[in-house]
């Protein structure tokens, strides 16, 4: 009997805007070999609803003409991380959407799909999804959604046994619920409810299958050429083995009691949870991939002999040694060391998410020890254009090359690093460019990519020779920081060797990386040194403040292009951030751009700021693992709001009034001057008010002028400052958090190593012997997003400033207001 969790879920906050398309959202990348199942309403009967690739939809389509139409669609996550999707039709309309990412213990079948029916109704009290017919096995996942039209309706009398799950609302046009059971017996899924008035309204129904188990008695081997798999929970109590080539693998959760080998050229993996302890090796000795992508636990030694990779992506236990004697990558992003781990070859050894800190590395002959619980710093010389962005040409006849003209092809060197968002895997490297022939040339990489790339944007990053500082002297009084937005901040340290000692790894503007746990958690670029006599003082500014020096330049017509028109410039002249493509962005339509600048009137960073100004985003240049590029890779997103650390403080920190403005007088413009008539342009004031604050603490005042902004509504311009009062409410604090090991976790209660988390998260306190502030009936639990984090190596303390920290935060809020364009008005539908 298979057991289904929900693992996350989300659904369309309350809107009233019409559109096109829709962006479903998770707020964690979802894994491979999960469930995907997504409810989609939109307003009048659109017909057809293009869902994002791979996705299949479950059941009918139920429509009630002029008035909704309801689906539901599923994928069965292949390449996991992505976190959303998006959905579109014909003409602006009303819609609604929820989504779910469901997991189950054995996997889900190839072909989920089992039971489904749908009804609608143009007119009526109940909402129902007809007669599906009965289930074919017992274990499956029953899911619904009710729809109907109106944003007003009370659900009542729904069908026992179904729990409901998430609603999406269109102000006054629609509504949609979505519902769920585990079933545990075959049987009939009806689901029907009552609304309070009669409405148009429509249900769709439909059944998903687990995986069936698959067993295995004695030996499952591969000798010849092709694949064997099974679809199911997978146990092998004799050795797995792949002696020719092909695959050997499962996609849900594989067991293999003895040895799992790989002695030729192929995959040896399983999608699911693995797990191999018996006394042999885990082994690659040919060349391919030895993988698993979730929980791995190796009791015996897990050794790469060859070359290729050897990867596992969830979380794992290493009883014994794991080491890479040939030339590739050993790679593992979630796992527990309690013991050294080597690197005696070529290639990269790296250990990204490592939990709690404790990790001892030992790396080859240039890489220093990093004993548990410490930052380690490095250095490279820059690297000219660090960086290359172009869209493919051609159409490839193999997975393992790209064609590019001889106009791109200098910038690209072997051993660079790129990634494609329009074919899976990746990252790849570049391995080396063939001779150039009629204007174009090839470009030759490794691992093969899952398809030809015949599309799509390769951007990539030259790799630059990293040196230790610490083979210098005695690394001490290290700190690093990040803000958001922003990224990387400031890092500062001592190197304790005489100030008469010169080296170039000082040298000002070369590059500098933290690494910490065996990845990378900060990046930047070296200031000038200054000697002391204690060693030399060396400061860096970090790559999210590397926009501030290159300046937002631009050629075609404002804002047409922008903004990755700006920022890809920037990055063609030496910034060395990675940008996945803006324009395209779901948030796209929140960006806001002002009144025209002249190209090169203000910096990459200025022109992001007032991109974020008004559509409640930020923007971050995230220099760790998990990014689309794995380099310092440009996003832009709203505000998060979903809870992703726990703080527990046993130190107090002021809150103040100060951040408590909750009245703003706006003055905006009325009507233009008029050449023709001679009438001289009229402005007006109005207020918008936060009553709850002005009842808690009386009135406090602030005023801002939008009349520099041209000719805009009472609404619009009062629209401006409920957005600022939205944003800063009475979580306002005077100052930082500070927290130690044990006082930074997740939400799991387990603790986060603080040396490499960064800003942007969202903490929840959890406060103890004091209060939460100096109202009698606090409001709690208090929530902030990170606007700012500060790592101190020597003293082992973490610094954590909230967005709201007042001497940042509204003043600087209406400071930039008065920069946006007026809001345009969309028609309803």
């Amino acid at each position: 009997m298979a057991t289904f969790t929900r693992v996350q879920h989300n659904f369309m906050p309350t809107t009233g805007s019409t559109a096109s398309s829709l962006n479903a959202t998770l707020g964690s990348g979802v894994t491979s070999g999960n469930l995907l199942i997504a409810t989609v309403v939109v307003g009048t009967n659109v017909g057809t609803v293009t869902p994002p690739s791979g996705w299949a939809q479950a059941g009918p389509t139920e429509t009630v003409s002029g008035s909704l139409q309801t689906q539901i669609w599923y994928l069965v996550v292949g390449t996991g991380g992505a976190t959303s999707f998006a959905f579109s039709w014909s003409g602006s309309h009303s819609y609604g959407w929820t989504v779910d990412e469901w997991n189950s213990s054995t996997g889900w079948a190839a072909s989920p799909v089992d039971s489904s029916a749908g009804a609608p109704s143009s007119g009526s009290t109940s909402v129902n999804c007809d007669s599906p017919s009965s289930t074919s096995q017992a274990s499956e996942l029953w899911y619904g959604v009710l729809s109907w039209a109106d944003s007003g309706q009370t659900l009542s009398g729904i069908t026992s046994g179904w729990t409901t799950g998430d609603t999406a609302v269109f102000t006054s046009n629609n509504t949609s619920t979505s519902f769920y059971q585990a079933a545990t017996s075959t049987g009939t899924p009806s689901l029907a409810a009552t609304i309070s008035a009669s409405r148009a309204n429509a249900g769709v129904v439909a059944t998903f299958k687990p995986a069936s188990a698959v067993t295995h008695a004695g030996t499952a081997s591969l000798t010849g050429s092709g694949t064997f798999g099974g679809t199911g929970l997978a146990i092998y109590p004799g050795a797995g083995t792949l002696a020719g080539n092909g695959d050997l693998g499962a996609s849900s959760a594989v067991t293999a009691m003895a040895s799992a080998a790989l002695s030729g050229k192929g995959d040896l993996g399983g999608t699911g949870g693995g797990l191999a302890p018996g006394t042999g090796a885990a082994a690659l000795s040919g060349s391919g991939t030895l993988g698993a992508t979730r929980k791995i636990s190796w009791q015996a030694s897990a050794g790469f002999t060859g070359t290729g990779t050897f990867t596992g992506t969830g979380t794992g236990i290493l009883q014994t040694a794991v080491a890479l004697t040939g030339a590739g990558t050993l790679g593992i992003t979630g796992i527990r060391f309690g013991y050294t781990v080597g690197l005696t070859g070529t290639g990269i050894l790296f250990v990204p998410q490592v939990l709690g800190g404790l990790v001892t590395g030992v790396g080859g002959a240039v890489l220093p020890q990093a004993l548990p619980g410490s930052s380690q710093v490095a250095v490279a010389p820059p690297v000219p254009n660090s960086g290359w962005s172009f869209t493919v040409s051609g159409t490839p006849s193999a997975n393992n090359y790209f064609i590019c003209n001889t106009g791109q092809s200098p910038f690209i060197l072997p051993g660079d690093t790129f990634n494609n968002p329009n074919v899976s895997g990746g990252p790849f490297t570049v391995t080396s460019l063939g001779p150039p022939a009629y204007g174009f040339q090839n470009v030759f990489f490794t691992p093969n990519s899952g398809a030809p790339m015949t599309s799509g944007t390769v951007t990539g990053m030259h790799n630059p020779s990293w040196q230790w500082i610490g083979t210098l002297g005695q690394v001490t009084a290290l700190k690093y920081s990040f803000v958001c937005p922003g990224g990387c901040d400031k890092m500062s340290m001592t190197v304790m060797v005489p100030p008469a000692y010169r080296t170039q790894l000082f040298n000002p503007g070369w590059m500098v990386k933290v690494t910490r746990g065996g990845h990378q958690v900060w990046a930047g670029k070296l200031d000038e040194p200054v000697p002391t006599p204690q060693g030399w003082n060396l400061t860096a500014v970090g790559a999210g403040n590397l926009g501030s020096n290159f300046i937002a330049s631009y050629a075609s017509a404002w804002p047409g292009n922008e903004p990755d028109e700006i920022i890809n410039q920037a990055i063609s002249r030496g910034l060395p951030w990675a940008n996945p493509g803006q324009n395209s962005s779901p948030y796209a339509s929140q960006f806001w751009f002002g009144q025209q600048i002249d190209p090169g009137a203000q910096t990459v960073t200025a022109f992001l700021n007032l991109l974020c100004t008004r559509g409640a985003l930020t923007w971050y240049v995230n220099s760790q693992p998990g990014g689309i590029y794995n380099g310092d890779d440009l996003a832009i997103f709203p505000l998060p709001t979903a809870v992703n650390r726990l703080l527990v403080c046993d130190t107090p920190v002021a809150r103040t009034l100060g951040g408590d403005v909750n009245s703003i007088y706006i003055r905006y413009q009325i009507t233009a001057d008029n050449s023709a008539t001679g009438a001289v342009a009229s402005y007006g004031t109005v207020l918008a008010q936060n009553s709850q604050s002005v009842t808690a603490h009386g009135v406090i005042e602030t005023y801002i002028d939008l009349s520099d902004v041209g000719v805009m509504s009472s609404a619009a311009a009062q629209a401006v400052g409920n957005y600022v009062l939205s944003v800063y409410q009475r979580a306002s604090f005077a100052g930082p958090f500070t927290a130690g090991y044990g006082e930074l976790l997740n939400t799991g209660g387990q603790p986060v190593d603080p040396g490499t988390d960064q800003a942007g998260t969202v903490c929840r306190l959890i406060l103890t012997d004091y209060g939460y502030g100096g109202e009698v009936v606090p409001n709690a639990p208090v929530t902030f997003v990170v606007g700012s984090y500060e790592w101190d190596d020597f003293a082992q303390k973490a610094s954590v400033g909230p967005y709201q920290l007042w001497d940042q935060s509204l003043t600087g809020m209406l400071s930039t207001e008065n920069n946006v364009l007026k809001p345009v008005a969309a028609a309803g539908g």
